[in-house]
């Protein structure tokens, strides 16, 4: 470490990587969580619709067209 013209010390170098490096991973689980969330919510919404589709309340080829629209954005 070194002081500035004013005697106040700096943060070194390494420790301003070691920060970015821990918030950097930290948002990356964050973003892997929401991703997470995200895909189980739409398996819950598909596993409802197929329930829905056994009691005959919906009709199999539209939650299979409704998959398919999912899953190539």
């Amino acid at each position: 470490m070194h002081t500035d013209t004013n005697g106040a010390r700096d943060v070194s170098v390494q420790q301003l990587v070691d920060t970015m490096s821990v918030a950097y991973w930290i948002k990356e689980a964050f973003k892997r969580r929401a991703e997470v969330y995200r895909l189980q919510g739409h398996l819950l919404a598909v596993k409802m619709d197929l329930e829905l589709a056994k009691k005959g309340w919906l009709n199999l080829d539209a939650i299979i067209e409704k998959l398919d629209k999912e899953i190539n954005k």
